[in-house]
């Protein structure tokens, strides 16, 4: 299972500074992606609709 934050930062995948960077982690690994590389990645593995998050 992953944790998920959204933070401002540069992507992994297409190296760009964004304001919303999703930040996942478990115990194994961490990744930092745009809402748009990160559906790329996981293409398949998992559905991803960047409209249903809420804010603290």
């Amino acid at each position: 299972m992953y944790t998920m934050e959204i933070k401002t930062g540069k992507c992994e995948q297409c190296e760009q500074e964004k304001g919303e960077i999703l930040h996942l982690q478990n115990q194994k690994t961490e990744y930092h992606f745009c809402a748009n590389c990160l559906e790329k990645y996981f293409e398949g593995q998992i559905v991803f609709d960047a409209t249903n998050y809420w804010e603290e």
